[in-house]
């Protein structure tokens, strides 16, 4: 499963309509040159953990510049599933 480029980057929420989970990927270098490859593997890793109904909404990828001593922003992985219609 390819991540389509455009999920790279903070979106708003839709929580009128989507329930959502996020995954904090301590580790993952998001300008490392296999990068790509690495979060197609966590996405798909975190999808099958989910379960059914759930999809990659987009991906925050947090700050890779920081200094020693500061907290690390880590890339968060957001998946959304549609709310059940009551």
């Amino acid at each position: 499963m390819e991540v389509d480029p455009t999920k790279y980057g903070i979106k708003a929420l839709d929580e009128e309509h989507y329930d959502y989970h996020q995954f904090v990927v301590k580790g993952l270098d998001m300008l490392a040159p296999e990068r790509d490859k690495v979060v197609e593997e966590v996405v798909m890793k975190a999808l099958k953990k989910l379960g059914s109904g759930w999809e990659l909404d987009h991906i925050n990828p947090g700050s890779p510049f920081y200094k020693p001593g500061e907290e690390v922003d880590w890339p968060t992985l957001w998946f959304r599933k549609p709310k059940s219609a009551v």
